[in-house]
């Protein structure tokens, strides 16, 4: 929990961000070379302003992933898929923003 407040404007912080790169790669190949395991990465460039405290200001890239098992296509898994790996996205960028708090 915190004391944290979303604001549509003038808040003493601010988050903008893009997604800027949506990959599947091979993440467990078998003996005969074929990927047994794939991966999904989704990486986000966040930019931070905080007012009252501008030296924590940062812009920089954030990368999370969830693997899934290639005998499912991405389009059976992608949307429980990108469910986890926002989360993981959310709490890496929340804690960076907030870390001193």
């Amino acid at each position: 929990m915190t004391r944290l407040e979303q604001v549509d404007q003038d808040g003493d912080m601010e988050l903008s961000g893009e997604v800027t790169g949506y990959e599947v790669m091979p993440a467990a190949v078998t003996a005969d070379e074929v990927a047994a395991r794939n991966k999904l990465t989704v990486t986000v460039k966040i930019q931070f302003s905080d007012k009252k405290h501008p030296e924590e200001d940062f812009d920089k890239s954030f990368s999370a992933y969830s693997e899934y098992d290639s005998n499912n296509t991405l389009d059976a898994v992608e949307s429980s898929l990108c469910a986890e790996i926002i989360e993981k996205l959310v709490e890496d960028i929340f804690n960076a923003a907030v870390a001193q708090w």
